[in-house]
């Protein structure tokens, strides 16, 4: 739940409810996330006003609006007609397997596959993943924020085989915005691993098997944007990534949503240059 106001056209209050925390946020900055774990069915939300000192104070109220959490995509892969790209050439090749969406790099590759939507507002991305059976390690994870070719992005990565998380944007190179991380709430190897991702204006919080893990601020792409998934094959191996139970929950939804674009039946699954260090084993 979310609920925002103006107050005398200075200052752009909002909070959001999120589980058992309620963030704060002042003109677009988050300030800072309070426990709660009032149950919402019993919430009221309203607005109020404090004069400290004697004599009479006014202040105006405007655009008051509150919003619920908002699934806006999802895909349980069960239906091999829900427009996600299928190809077998090049250095990837996806397809949908056994009600999972397959991606299968070359050595020393990666991939970003768009989702099949529109450009998606703040909020939560969520997807299922574990990878294909191999002697190497290989890494796999979300993108998101992106433009409609991801020239522009960030990624969450996951390398399976060490543990390790990373949070990276791409803009014509990578650059690094969270170091690899040691994480034991990585379930290791082919187990898999439910990732997500809570984009919240600057803010960007990482969670792993539902697990809170770190947060960064960074606005260097605009609110609406593109999702997708990744794959990353180590230097000597292929790598092979399934991907289950996608899901995008948004905490506003626009109105006149466009239709699912069906450009990415071309490009297809598109070619990264792989960041410039291989996750620690």
């Amino acid at each position: 739940m979310s609920f925002e106001a103006d107050i005398g056209q200075t200052n752009h209050l909002a909070i959001r409810q999120d589980g058992k925390e309620i963030h704060l946020y002042t003109n677009g900055e988050h300030l800072e996330a309070v426990p709660d774990d009032t149950p919402l069915d019993t919430t009221l939300v309203g607005v109020i006003y404090w004069a400290r000192y004697g004599g009479w104070a006014t202040t105006r109220f405007h655009n008051f609006a509150t919003t619920a959490p908002t699934v806006a995509y999802e895909d349980d892969f069960s239906d091999a007609n829900s427009g996600w790209v299928v190809e077998d050439e090049g250095g990837c090749s996806t397809a949908y397997e056994n009600g999972q969406y397959w991606m299968a790099c070359i050595p020393d590759s990666a991939y970003v596959s768009g989702a099949p939507s529109y450009p998606l507002p703040d909020g939560r991305i969520d997807v299922q993943v574990h990878r294909g059976e191999s002697l190497y390690p290989s890494a796999y994870g979300l993108a998101f924020a992106g433009d409609a070719y991801f020239d522009q992005f960030y990624a969450l990565w996951l390398s399976p085989d060490s543990q390790n998380f990373s949070l990276f944007k791409y803009d014509a190179g990578w650059n690094e915005l969270l170091p690899w991380t040691l994480c034991y709430a990585i379930d290791a190897g082919p187990a898999t691993n439910r990732i997500s991702i809570v984009r919240d204006r600057a803010q960007i919080h990482v969670y792993i098997n539902d697990e809170y893990q770190a947060s960064i601020a960074d606005r260097s792409f605009p609110e609406n944007g593109h999702f997708g998934l990744l794959n990353w094959a180590f230097p000597y191996a292929p790598g092979t990534a399934l991907f289950d139970d996608v899901q995008a929950t948004i905490w506003d939804m626009p109105p006149g949503l466009p239709q699912a674009l069906p450009r990415w039946q071309e490009p297809g699954a598109i070619h990264l240059p792989p960041p410039t260090e291989f996750p620690p084993r």
